[in-house]
């Protein structure tokens, strides 16, 4: 950020954590450090997903982290 202040910097917690209980208190960091965004990864059932479903969260849990 220092280097090169004009460039965005996006942090991605479902990769991060690895696992959804951890998802916001890492979103809140990224966020508290000044990042520019967040990506999280969505499925209208999780458990259903055919990749990472052990990191991702409902659309209704994600109108949580507003």
């Amino acid at each position: 950020m220092r280097r090169m202040p004009n460039l965005p910097i996006i942090c991605d917690p479902s990769h991060i954590c690895g696992r959804r209980d951890t998802l916001q208190e890492v979103a809140q960091k990224a966020m508290d450090l000044n990042f520019n965004g967040i990506m999280l990864e969505s499925h209208i059932n999780p458990a259903r997903a055919l990749s990472d479903a052990e990191q991702q969260v409902t659309p209704k849990i994600m109108r949580t982290f507003d």
